[in-house]
């Protein structure tokens, strides 16, 4: 089963695909990404599916709080694994 870290930063002005892009190359560095999920907004928040619970924690751990194009990421375990994707 794998599992979801929930990604939200303030003030991105970048296009989805871009975001997608660096968000996988950064999380990707902890272990396998398997779906990346955006929705842009006043806050940009994102849904980054690992293969495994441990990855996920990891990259949780590491990456919140950090600088991420001049802005700060806050990144959490989901509160729910994710048992489908598509």
């Amino acid at each position: 089963m794998s599992s979801t870290c929930y990604v939200r930063c303030s003030g991105l002005h970048l296009s989805n695909n871009k975001l997608r892009e660096n968000l996988y190359l950064l999380f990707s560095e902890y272990g396998e990404v398997i779906k990346i999920t955006i929705q842009s907004g006043k806050d940009t928040l994102a849904w980054v599916a690992m293969s495994d619970e441990q990855e996920a924690q990891l990259a949780s751990y590491s990456l919140n709080n950090t600088r991420f194009f001049n802005q700060v990421l806050s990144v959490q375990l989901s509160n729910k694994n994710t048992k489908n994707i598509i």
